[in-house]
């Protein structure tokens, strides 16, 4: 988003801290546009809904970020290993990394 931290912040409410790490001010932000517009996580949808939910929020997030690496990660799950794949952003338009990584699950196969 290309507003300024200060006003993102004040917007977004108290920082979000838990175990010593504190949420993302454009995450928390975002997580608290998403609870006053009143819009269902796009898990909770029928998989066409929630397809076209998750580009309705993402162009909201202003997508774009391009990606720096990608890693594939295996974790102990109580039913077997879990597959993860960690997206880690790289450089932004203003030639700084990006805070942000995403991290997708899934059973190991």
């Amino acid at each position: 988003m290309a507003l300024p931290e200060p006003l993102m912040r004040r917007l977004a409410g108290r920082p979000v801290v838990l175990d010593g790490q504190v949420l993302d001010v454009e995450t928390q932000w975002l997580l608290r546009l998403k609870e006053v517009l009143r819009e269902a996580s796009a898990e909770t949808l029928p998989v066409e809904h929630g397809r076209r939910a998750i580009v309705r929020q993402s162009r909201l997030a202003g997508s774009g970020l391009p990606i720096g690496t990608v890693e594939d990660l295996r974790f102990p799950g109580a039913e077997g290993p879990l597959a993860a794949r960690l997206y880690t952003p790289g450089r932004g338009s203003a030639g700084r990394s990006a805070r942000r990584c995403w991290c997708s699950c899934t059973a190991a196969g």
